[in-house]
Parts: structure tokens; C-alpha cells; sequence
């Protein structure tokens, strides 16, 4: 495996609850690669965690995990257009053990309050502490779709950052039925309890929301992160969907703000994404399986 260490451009500090992913049982969605001739191979997979000494069954978790990963980066670079995932490199550390978890976090200097993990720029590196064997998959998805997102310098907006990888939290893999991304209950019925009490707020207003008023909206309950998590399922529902989403990426590493770049890319604009994203949110979740990303 390769050990050459790429430099991550930009970093966040992200916390995902513990009980957010239940699996699902619902119809599915099937997703193709566009082109099965740039995948990754399991040689490509950059990936250099080191665990602590507690975590006796760590290696056999993050050798499962290594499909997913790779699964991840074709996803990243077939769908979302990042042509260079492959040479991404993903390096941290997987903690069993909670002092030696925040005994680690205070050697980095890190204010994240996450119980579960975190992506730190200045250190380049995924932190997960794992709880329990699901919860550790779990975060290392979401802070390894961090890294291969701010591989790329751009000021990404929250809901885009956090949306996909929440998005990515739920994903498995499966001898079977391959790379699938399942939706989130909690989440899923926090939306539609939202829409149905009329609380949710205006796209617009979401969309241009600035970082410290999209973390205010995550206390107590995590409002901002829940409605990300939405639109990016929303988004990857139907590939349809993805060139909209991949020019937003695009359209944000041009400097260009998510109401800008959906106004114009977006049929109908703003409003239309809203009425569509609206009857999405009352419809039964599907199960994103995505074939030949793996």
C-alpha cells in the first residue's frame, strides 16, 4: 500500500451523533459508474490509520472498511468530478480507548467537542474513536469524505461539506449487493416532521447562511446538518441530478456562492429545487446502491 502522504488543503471539525444511521429496509435506487475503465483498484487505496493499543479487532474493521473507501473515492471521482481521489491520501488514527482519545485530541489542540471524531487541517489527519465496531465505519466514512472534498482548496459551503458526509456515514458494503448508501432514520424523520410543523426555512435563506449561523441552528437539535444530510440525498437520488451537484463543486471552487450557482444550473431555479426537494422529503426513502463504484 502506498505511504506517500498527499497534503489535505482545508479541514473541519465535524460531530455525528452516535445513533444517527439505522440501516433500511426500503426499495432502492440504483446508481451505474459512468465509466468502469477509471476505477480505482484496491492497490490505489491510500489509506494509513494507526490504532491504539485497546482496539483489539481495529485492523480487521479498517480492512472492511478499505472497499468502502474505494467505493467512496469513485464515487468522488466519477460522480463529483475529483479526478485525482485516487491520490488522495487518508492517515489518522482510530481510537478504542476515550482517555486515549482526548488525551490524543489535546496533544493536537483541537476545540472539537465531538465524541466520535473529527478532520483536522493543520494535522492533516482523520481522528475516529470508536464506540462501538458500525459507529467507527461510521465516522471514518464521513471524515475521509471531509478529506477527499477539502483535497480540493475551495470555501465550501457548510450544508455542501457536512451534507455529503452525512450523506456517506450511512454507507455499507455488502458481499452480495455491493456499495449501498442507506438512509438515516433519525434524520429522515426529523425532516419530515420539520416540513409537516411548516419549520423548515426558506432554501434561500439555508443556502446562504454563514458558518457560525449554520452551527447556531445545531443546538439542541442538529436542524443544519439534518437538512444537508437532505438536499445531498435529494441530489444523489437520481443521476439526473449529479452534473447539477458536481457544478456546484465546481461553481464553489470558482468562488461562486450555492445560490448563485443553483439559480443558474438548477431547472427552474431556486424556488423549483425547493417545490421538488419539498415532495422528495414526503416521498418513502430508497436505498442508494451503487453499482460498479467498486
Amino acid at each position: 500500500m502506498t505511504r506517500k502522504l498527499i497534503p489535505l488543503m482545508m479541514g473541519l471539525i465535524a460531530w455525528i451523533p452516535l445513533s444517527s444511521f439505522t440501516p433500511s429496509t426500503a426499495p432502492q435506487t440504483i446508481l451505474y459508474a459512468p465509466n468502469a475503465t477509471q476505477h480505482l483498484t484496491s492497490q490505489d487505496t491510500k489509506l494509513t490509520l494507526r490504532t491504539d493499543t485497546s482496539c483489539p479487532n481495529a485492523q480487521q474493521t479498517l480492512t472492511s472498511a478499505s472497499t468502502e473507501l474505494e467505493a467512496l473515492r469513485n464515487v468522488y471521482a466519477q460522480t463529483l468530478g475529483y479526478r485525482h481521489a485516487a491520490e488522495v491520501e487518508l492517515k489518522g488514527y482510530y481510537f478504542c480507548s476515550e482517555a486515549a482519545y482526548q488525551a490524543y485530541k489535546r496533544k493536537l489542540g483541537v476545540p472539537s467537542t465531538s465524541r466520535t471524531g473529527f478532520f483536522s487541517l493543520p494535522h492533516q489527519e482523520i481522528v475516529v474513536m470508536e464506540h462501538q465496531p458500525s459507529q467507527g465505519r461510521q465516522t471514518l466514512m464521513h471524515e475521509a469524505s471531509h478529506a477527499l472534498l477539502r483535497s480540493h482548496q475551495a470555501p465550501y459551503s457548510k450544508w455542501l461539506n457536512e451534507g455529503l458526509a452525512e450523506y456517506f456515514e450511512g454507507a455499507t458494503w455488502q458481499e452480495r449487493q455491493g456499495f449501498q448508501v442507506h438512509p438515516q432514520k433519525i434524520k429522515n424523520d426529523r425532516i419530515k416532521s420539520m416540513l409537516a410543523r411548516q419549520e423548515l426555512p426558506a432554501l434561500k435563506q439555508y443556502l446562504s447562511l454563514s458558518n457560525a449561523a449554520w452551527q447556531k441552528q445545531q443546538s439542541p437539535t442538529p436542524v443544519s446538518s439534518t437538512i444537508a444530510w437532505s438536499l445531498v440525498y435529494y441530489f444523489m437520488e437520481d443521476s439526473a441530478r449529479h452534473p447539477v451537484l458536481r457544478q456546484v463543486i465546481q461553481d464553489q471552487q470558482k468562488g461562486l456562492s450555492s445560490v448563485q450557482s443553483l439559480s443558474q444550473h438548477y431547472p427552474g431555479g431556486i424556488e423549483k429545487l425547493e417545490k421538488d426537494w419539498h415532495q422528495f422529503i414526503q416521498a418513502q426513502r430508497r436505498v442508494h446502491n451503487w453499482q460498479g463504484f467498486a
